[in-house]
């Protein structure tokens, strides 16, 4: 699972299309909206997956100040599965740090 959530939250940077903000920066980024793409990634047993294994669209609902909540639709070789999840922006502004809500 902690996988899953690094390859996502790698994606949801790449796949922002939006600028970065850089260190020096106070600016928080404003996420509210949809970010998808797809995961390249490794599971302990199951080897390496390829980039079109999983899809995913973060569903960025609410945002207040670095904090933020959502939901996470996830489709792929385990089905179509949705979850909630809540994050914060690092001090950095470049850093996501996610937790689903089901597992923490």
């Amino acid at each position: 699972m902690m996988l899953r959530w690094v390859v996502i939250l790698s994606l949801l940077l790449v796949c922002s299309g939006q600028s970065y903000v850089s260190a020096e920066s106070s600016e928080i980024p404003f996420l509210v909206g949809t970010w998808a793409g797809n995961s390249v990634g490794h599971f302990a047993e199951g080897g390496f997956i390829n980039e079109t294994t999983f899809a995913y669209e973060f569903v960025v609902l609410e945002q207040e100040r670095r904090g933020f909540t959502g939901i996470l639709y996830e489709s792929g070789i385990h089905g179509n599965l949705t979850y909630g999840f809540s994050g914060v922006i690092g001090h950095d502004m470049t850093t996501l740090y996610v937790a689903d809500h089901e597992k923490g």
